[in-house]
């Protein structure tokens, strides 16, 4: 399976939040648009490093073949938009109607979509990428997005802007830590 993030998340802190914890006086606009992108950087690091949307992620799942229990790349399942298969190599993608064909279960982390089994399967010839799932990840607003992941988004953009001369090699302990306790493995 190979996933694409089409869309990364909506910034989860505002930069308000990242002035305060700099220090920085709330006056200060120089670095404003600086700041904005610090904040886009580090959320989309989180949520590559957890493999969660934090809000309102775009992401695109391809399969070399049509699984029935389909188990998605990126947690938590805000909307399942389409099933696209494509029956043969270099043709396009056409919609699979599955409203009826599928449970969806949003309940386990990650999050899997299950084929009825009266359904069968179509046929594709199993040459890469002939299925494509496109769903929505993430919290709805951000009140609902993790208060550790906000805090793990916070503290890398901090950091981020701190040693903004000489690049982070690797996460900052805080964020470390809060990555390893929120990733979302692909085990069910």
């Amino acid at each position: 399976m190979a996933k694409k993030i089409t869309t990364y998340s909506l910034p989860i802190i505002a930069k308000s939040e990242l002035k305060a914890q700099l220090n920085m006086d709330a006056d200060f606009t120089a670095v404003d648009d600086f700041l904005d992108q610090l904040i886009a950087a580090a959320g989309r690091q989180i949520e590559l490093s957890t493999n969660r949307g934090l809000m309102g992620a775009v992401v695109e799942d391809y399969y070399d073949y049509f699984p029935r229990n389909i188990i998605l790349s990126v947690s938590p399942l805000q909307t399942l938009t389409t099933i696209e298969i494509r029956a043969t190599e270099g043709a396009s993608y056409t919609t699979w109607s599955h409203a009826s064909n599928v449970i969806v279960d949003t309940a386990t982390m990650p999050p899997r979509i299950h084929v009825n089994d009266s359904v069968s399967l179509p046929d594709v010839d199993g040459q890469a990428n002939c299925v494509k799932v496109t769903y929505v990840a993430g919290a709805t607003t951000k009140t609902d997005v993790d208060v550790m992941l906000k805090q793990a988004v916070l503290y890398l953009a901090a950091d981020m802007y701190q040693n903004r001369e000489n690049p982070i090699k690797r996460f900052p302990s805080a964020v470390d830590k809060i990555v390893n306790l929120m990733r979302v493995t692909e085990f069910v």
